[in-house]
């Protein structure tokens, strides 16, 4: 089952981490033209909107570093199937 997920999982984390990135630095732009445009927007230590989207921006990278290690991590070894010893036949061990 790891083997069938590990795919699924860096293409999911992939999407999200192009989403957040994509968000954040269209949020920080947004706060930017409305700052130059606008005496009366919020100032930088108080602009509690470009802040959000600095934070996106930086899990847009926390989940660029997990798509690269799910990536990265082998898979699982699968156990041994060993061979099922026929009917009537005790299997012993030395």
């Amino acid at each position: 089952m790891a083997r069938v997920l590990r795919p699924a999982a860096v293409g999911s984390l992939g999407t999200a981490t192009g989403l957040w990135l994509t968000m954040g630095a269209t949020i920080n732009g947004v706060t930017q033209n409305l700052r130059m445009n606008d005496a009366r927007t919020a100032q930088p230590p108080f602009d509690w909107v470009q802040d959000l989207g600095f934070a996106a921006t930086v899990l847009g990278f926390l989940l660029l570093v997990l798509a690269i290690g799910a990536l990265m991590v082998g898979s699982p070894r699968l156990p041994r199937r060993e061979a099922a010893p026929a009917p009537g036949i005790a299997r012993v061990d030395a």
